[in-house]
């Protein structure tokens, strides 16, 4: 689901996401929320490509993986929610870069 608000474009995908969906999603998006996705492991450099990217919900996936950079090239984030996923591994510098960010939401159940 898209929609815009406010001059900004959000971008929700509720049922379920691959790295294909992200590839496929509007380099412009505002806010982007992935949940239910399939993937297990965030890469380098995986979101880059949304320059504009000011919030971003990680919630209620299977992510069990943050290598370092993952959230590389999102200069302009301002929070972030990786809430009920079941993290094994989070890198140093996973968070590098995110020198705009004002808060990190992270609740497991």
């Amino acid at each position: 689901m898209c929609y815009y608000k406010k001059d900004a474009l959000y971008v929700r995908c509720q049922s379920g996401w691959t790295a294909d969906t992200i590839d496929n999603m509007a380099a412009i998006t505002n806010v982007l929320e992935l949940t239910g996705g399939s993937v297990k492991k965030l890469d380098q450099g995986h979101m880059k490509r949304f320059l504009r990217l000011q919030s971003l919900f990680l919630t209620n996936n299977d992510i069990r993986d943050i290598q370092t950079l993952s959230f590389d090239g999102l200069s302009e984030l301002l929070w972030l929610n990786i809430s009920q996923d079941n993290f094994t591994t989070l890198t140093n510098d996973a968070f590098k870069g995110l020198d705009m960010l004002q808060g990190i939401g992270r609740n497991h159940n």
